[in-house]
């Protein structure tokens, strides 16, 4: 369900190769935050799904995802400023920051 006002998605993906999909997701009644790897050939995800207790408001939601190839990472950025760093080999592996005006110069 959308929030009112907002044509963003509380759902955000980028691929990681060919087959495989990082999905990021929101659900902002439970202020839960969920991760995953979906292996497009075999139609199922790759390993646990990764699911986090977020301290935000009900507007929150993953604004954006990006692969980088040449350090095997995934960022994803939520509309509050919190950051992810994680890793697609090993979703339970990730660095959860903030960022703020400050880092951005």
């Amino acid at each position: 369900m959308p929030i009112e006002g907002f044509p963003d998605p509380f759902i955000v993906c980028c691929f990681i190769s060919d087959t495989l999909v990082f999905v990021a997701l929101y659900h902002n009644y439970s202020d839960m935050h969920y991760h995953f790897v979906y292996d497009i050939e075999k139609r199922s995800i790759q390993g646990e799904t990764v699911s986090l207790k977020m301290e935000s408001n009900k507007k929150n939601f993953p604004y954006k995802s990006f692969y980088n190839p040449d350090l095997n990472e995934v960022y994803l950025f939520y509309r509050q400023g919190q950051s992810f760093i994680i890793s697609p080999e090993n979703p339970q592996e990730y660095i959860l920051d903030r960022m703020t005006e400050l880092d951005l110069g």
